[in-house]
């Protein structure tokens, strides 16, 4: 699926009309390096967020980057650590 169509759940119904997903978006996941730092620029941007490390801070939720070496394991990990409500994050 499209970034713009996990984010845009207006549009995503629209093209989509039988999907079950429901919501924004949690994670995003991209083939490669190039991609997901520019998507991370671009929702920096214009969500005028304030990146500290490997975390987006100021869009509600946080963006975790894993590195391609990532283990099947550690995508688990991650999508279950970015997946879990903002409020119970530390």
């Amino acid at each position: 699926m499209h970034t713009e169509l996990g984010l845009n759940t207006e549009l995503r119904a629209r093209l989509l009309p039988n999907n079950r997903l429901t919501g924004r978006a949690k994670v995003l996941i991209y083939g490669s390096t190039d991609a997901a730092g520019a998507a991370r620029d671009l929702l920096k941007g214009v969500a005028e967020g304030h990146e500290v490390g490997p975390i987006l801070m100021g869009m509600g939720n946080r963006a975790h980057i894993v590195t391609p070496e990532v283990t099947q394991r550690g995508l688990i990990n991650i999508a279950t650590l970015a997946s879990t409500d903002f409020t119970s994050y530390g």
